[in-house]
């Protein structure tokens, strides 16, 4: 059986190291056959500079991976990004990520969200039940717009809650039914076990992924 590794950074995110022929030695040494590349996309308004790579990357990101599949012909190299949501931004995913540069997937990640034309942190502001509706709501979009393969680490508000309640499970609720209704994959992303733990000594280990929402199971298939 082929094994996936689709939710990958090189060092053009600012918070990882390496490129892609590092990311390629590691996948083939773990027993990887298909390796998703999927550095944070940059975006045409320069949006959050600290945390992805700039316009003028671009270029050198793609050539890094099409040289990857040159160098490691044995390994399926995937081109793809992880990107925020919002309409603005749909073009640019579509036109030049998929349209210009073939891009082969695109992960949706609520980093950030708005509330009334404001954006929030998907890491600091997802614990009140304003928060945490809009938050649902953003990746109900994200889902709908049909451009994503995948969600990304879609129980990203155990960042900011110590202890399951009525609000996360409507939270909870909403974004797997729209998961199910648009048949979106979500992403048990396992870079919680390295964070901080929540309540040492507790029942909790990592702010996500968390069982209370992990615990759903619905039809909702992934092929690459």
């Amino acid at each position: 059986m082929n094994a996936y590794s689709l939710h990958n950074h090189t060092f053009r995110c600012q918070h990882a190291v390496g490129d892609v022929a590092e990311l390629a030695q590691a996948a083939l040494k773990g027993g990887c056959r298909v390796l998703g590349v999927s550095d944070h996309t940059p975006l045409p308004d320069h949006q959050w500079p600290t945390v992805r790579m700039g316009m003028d990357e671009l270029d050198g990101y793609c050539q890094a991976i099409d040289q990857g599949r040159i160098d490691f012909p044995s390994l399926r190299i995937l081109k793809g990004m992880e990107c925020e949501w919002s309409k603005e931004y749909q073009a640019f995913y579509q036109e030049e990520l998929f349209g210009k540069r073939s891009f082969d997937y695109l992960i949706g990640a609520g980093h950030f969200y708005q509330i009334g034309g404001e954006w929030h942190s998907g890491f600091t502001d997802l614990s009140g039940a304003k928060e945490l509706r809009a938050y649902a709501e953003w990746l109900t979009q994200m889902m709908q717009s049909g451009i994503f393969a995948f969600i990304a680490h879609p129980d990203l508000f155990g960042c900011c809650n110590e202890a399951w309640n009525p609000d996360l499970a409507a939270c909870s609720h909403d974004i797997l039914s729209a998961a199910a209704a648009t048949q979106t994959p979500l992403e048990i992303n396992a870079n919680g076990f390295r964070k901080a733990w929540r309540a040492p000594g507790g029942g909790r280990s990592c702010p996500y992924p968390w069982e209370p929402f992990g615990s759903w199971r619905g039809n909702i298939p992934f092929r690459f």
